[in-house]
């Protein structure tokens, strides 16, 4: 998968240091002046022995596959003139500890295998790093002050690891290309993406965005992996990849512009995840067949602190929500599965599932504004749910073949157990089987209402229960049809 970007790279006529001659000995040699005009390129490792100053055209040219330029902790600027401050048309080309500065372009390379290893490139006109080849390498450096990237590297299998990319004009880190690596960087206050993988299996782990203009992290590629990371403040999307068989991991999306985490894409694992505070959008929000959502939190977003949309199958396990500005948890998805899961003080439905053949189990929804569930679809299964203190109703579910057993309805302001449907069995059908009986008490704490009610045309619901306590609109009677008690 690839993407165009245009990027300012200018064609320098190639220069070398006029005190410089050239050699294929080993060893680096020393360097103490500036490309002069008409020179050759380097063609051995050199080692600079003072700060340069370099305000026409490249500073320093690579002209041989495999040497290493060693700033030895020196600083070679450009003056704001410069137009590459390290450059090199072979490969496997390194360029270390030092600073380069004041170019057009602070390191650049258009072959395999450059790497770059402790390197502070800062307040360079276009990117800090250009790179057009596979298998580069960017590690320990920082990037700052760019006025477009930071790191800015185009081919595919390349890595930046331990890296910073800060106050630059674009995005901080950028990869274009498949098997792109990320790991144990920074990205901070750039002014479009944090950190942004365009390619087939991109990895980012053990990494950090901070207080970006758009993404904190964007992967754009099928099998995308986001493992170990901190999103915080980033305008749009905390943690975003658009493709299918994206997996979040073990990360944290917090106080979000749009959606904390945002996968599209079929096939979506969102798991040990925590989303918090979105300001603009939902905390985990998951797009296409298939997804599932596993042992994560979602809380205090101002949207659906879950939605799971775009095709059946969805999965939510050992989860949690909480204070979302919407509902806790929204499904729209046929054969959905809830289970072992938690919503509580959100402004709507807790648990909410659009969808026919729902399964929801062994699930807690309590003080949520409006149903503690609320299910709308046809075969819905519910075992083990517990709704207690909702605004409204605690169990509702419409349409045919509803079938709710083992599970409590407390305190909530209206109905404790609603159906809409034909054909419902709500309960224990045999005496053997009391188990399966549900209970509902003390309901209809803001409006009058049965424990247990079933609203049906032909066919009359089954099963037996026990119901007590609730504030009945047709007293004694705590169940509507009363056989259900």
């Amino acid at each position: 998968m690839r993407l165009t970007r245009s990027i300012v790279v200018l064609c320098v006529v190639a220069l070398a240091s006029a005190g410089l001659a050239a050699s294929s000995d080993a060893g680096e040699k020393p360097l103490s002046e500036c490309v002069g005009p008409g020179g050759m390129p380097a063609l051995h490792s050199v080692k600079l022995t003072r700060n340069l100053s370099c305000p026409a055209g490249v500073g320093i040219q690579a002209g041989r596959r495999g040497i290493t330029i060693d700033l030895n902790h020196h600083t070679l600027d450009g003056g704001g003139t410069g137009t590459l401050g390290v450059y090199t048309t072979f490969a496997k080309v390194t360029v270390k500890n030092g600073t380069v500065t004041h170019f057009a372009t602070g390191v650049s390379s258009i072959k395999d295998s450059f790497h770059v290893s402790r390197v502070h490139l800062v307040a360079n006109t276009n990117q800090g790093a250009f790179v057009n080849g596979a298998h580069a390498v960017i590690s320990a450096s920082t990037a700052s002050g760019s006025t477009f990237d930071g790191f800015s590297l185009n081919g595919d299998n390349n890595t930046v690891r331990n890296s910073t990319a800060q106050s630059n004009g674009a995005t901080g880190i950028y990869i274009n290309g498949d098997h792109g690596r990320i790991s144990g960087s920074r990205a901070v206050m750039n002014m479009d993406m944090g950190m942004y993988i365009n390619g087939d299996d991109g990895r980012i782990t053990a990494s950090r965005s901070l207080s970006n203009s758009t993404n904190g992290f964007y992967i754009n590629g099928d099998d995308g992996r986001a493992t170990h990371l901190l999103s915080s403040h980033n305008t749009v999307f905390g943690i975003y990849i658009n493709g299918n068989s994206g997996h979040v991991t073990s990360s944290r999306a917090l106080s979000s512009g749009a959606s904390g985490i945002y996968v599209n894409g079929d096939g979506a694992v969102v798991k040990h995840a925590v989303s918090s505070g979105s300001t603009g959008g939902f905390g985990i929000y998951l797009l296409g067949v298939g997804p599932r959502i596993l042992s994560s939190r979602s809380s205090n977003n101002m949207d659906h602190d879950i939605y799971m949309t775009g095709g059946a199958g969805a999965v939510i396990h050992s989860t949690s929500v909480q204070g979302g500005a919407a509902r806790g948890i929204y499904i729209s998805s046929d054969e959905a599965v809830v289970s072992d899961v938690r919503a509580a003080g959100a402004a709507a439905e807790g648990i909410d599932i659009f969808g026919d053949d729902p399964t929801v189990v062994r699930s807690v929804s309590s003080g949520n504004g409006s149903d503690g569930f609320f299910v709308d679809g046809i075969n819905a299964t519910l075992s083990h749910v517990r709704a207690s203190a909702n605004h409204t109703n605690g169990i509702e579910v419409g349409l045919d073949n509803a079938r709710i057993t083992s599970s409590r309805a407390t305190g909530n302001g209206s109905t404790g157990i609603k159906v809409s449907g034909e054909n419902a069995v709500i309960g224990s059908l045999h005496r053997r089987s009391a188990h399966l009986r549900n209970i509902a008490s003390g309901n209809g704490t803001v409006t009058p209402s049965y424990g247990i009610f079933v609203s049906f045309v032909t066919t009359a619901p089954r099963g037996h229960n026990k119901a007590k306590g609730n504030n009945s609109p047709a007293p004694p009677a705590q169940c509507s049809p009363a056989t259900l008690c």
